[in-house]
């Protein structure tokens, strides 16, 4: 079972990894206004 169960916990944990850094060109966007005094 252990050798089914890594697979599964290897795909969630890269997939998260993409989530995250899909959002940091957002966060930096959002940063980037809020120094400059744009409103988002």
């Amino acid at each position: 079972m252990a050798i089914e169960t890594y697979p599964t916990a290897s795909r969630l944990r890269l997939m998260s990894l993409r989530v995250a850094f899909e959002q940091v060109p957002d966060l930096r966007c959002g940063i980037e206004k809020i120094n400059k005094g744009v409103p988002a």
